[in-house]
């Protein structure tokens, strides 16, 4: 039984060790802005943004772009959020300021998407 027991946890181990390099290096290619898009839900609009203003340009002047397009969107009679979202494209990963406000107009309801 000690036996069984001692492999079952290397096997598990040796497992686990070979997954997290493969789920690391997927949330890094995802994070970078090489992932995919797949549209927008049934019934949302999207709204494509591209050019040098989206990597070169101020995060400051990004977020007041993006908060314009997102604005204070009613909701539908079901609560569904109306805003459209957001495809911010640019041809290098993401600065860790562009991130931070992905995350925060996340965390407020919208959809903003960063692809290279």
């Amino acid at each position: 039984a000690r036996i069984f027991i001692f492999f079952a946890v290397m096997g598990g181990v040796t497992f686990f060790s070979l997954l997290g390099s493969d789920i690391l290096n997927i949330i890094t290619h995802l994070a970078s802005g090489k992932g995919k898009y797949n549209g927008p839900k049934k019934g949302r609009s999207h709204v494509l943004v591209i050019g040098g203003g989206v990597e070169t340009g101020g995060t400051v002047q990004l977020e007041g772009f993006v908060r314009a397009l997102c604005g204070d969107h009613s909701h539908d009679e079901s609560g569904h959020h109306l805003a459209p979202e957001v495809v911010l494209m640019g041809r290098s990963a993401m600065s860790a300021d562009t991130q931070q406000l992905i995350k925060t107009m996340k965390k407020e309801g919208n959809t903003v998407h960063y692809f290279v």
